[in-house]
């Protein structure tokens, strides 16, 4: 997954990342390491993640559906 951030990650470093689709109350919670990070233009970092567990279809639905909110 790529991520967008404020600050720069090293290569190798463990993380959690945590998704909550939109409109929807569960959180997803995900431990991955970070494969690259490097600057954006816009001055913030751009990072590549691996997570240790794939997501499943399902979820990768519901991430992508738009809130009823």
């Amino acid at each position: 997954m790529r991520l967008r951030l404020k600050e720069g990650l090293k290569a190798g470093r463990e993380v959690m990342v945590s998704l909550t689709p939109p409109g929807y109350g569960r959180e997803f919670k995900l431990l991955g390491v970070v494969v690259w990070c490097v600057a954006a233009s816009d001055g913030t970092q751009v990072a590549g993640i691996r997570f240790d567990t794939p997501l499943n279809f399902s979820v990768v639905q519901d991430l992508g559906r738009q809130s009823t909110l």
